[in-house]
């Protein structure tokens, strides 16, 4: 692997202690995330896509869409996914002042904390 290439697993989870990059499972698994909805035109078809294989993901939802639009969350949550922070709207994470990007936490987690517990989060960008 180059020194360009993507990092592997390992030498990130090294690095980054704090951050989850990998579960070991008793059987081989895939977590699925998807990000920055929910979308009113995405997510309903991403919805019926899963349930129609059975499948669950992790949403990671931005605070400002789950506000806009609280049925499709609802109904994430209902089919028994998962929710996740993800901000409150799309934008880099990193490049927001401290307190900036703890209301952004703070708000999104308010949001999405009325429709499930909220225990994950994906900076932005």
């Amino acid at each position: 692997m180059s020194r360009r290439g993507p990092w592997p697993a390992r030498a990130l989870a090294r690095r980054f202690p704090d951050v989850l990059f990998g579960v070991a499972t008793a059987r081989p698994a895939v977590a699925l995330t998807l990000d920055d909805g929910p979308d009113p035109d995405v997510t309903p078809r991403l919805l019926d896509v899963l349930a129609a294989s059975g499948a669950r993901a992790t949403f990671f939802m931005l605070g400002e869409a789950a506000l806009a639009n609280g049925p499709l969350a609802a109904r994430a949550v209902a089919e028994g996914h998962e929710l996740g922070n993800h901000g409150w709207r799309d934008r880099p994470s990193r490049r927001l002042p401290l307190p900036a990007f703890v209301d952004d936490l703070r708000r999104t987690h308010a949001v999405l904390g009325a429709h499930v517990p909220v225990r994950l989060m994906r900076p932005g960008s």
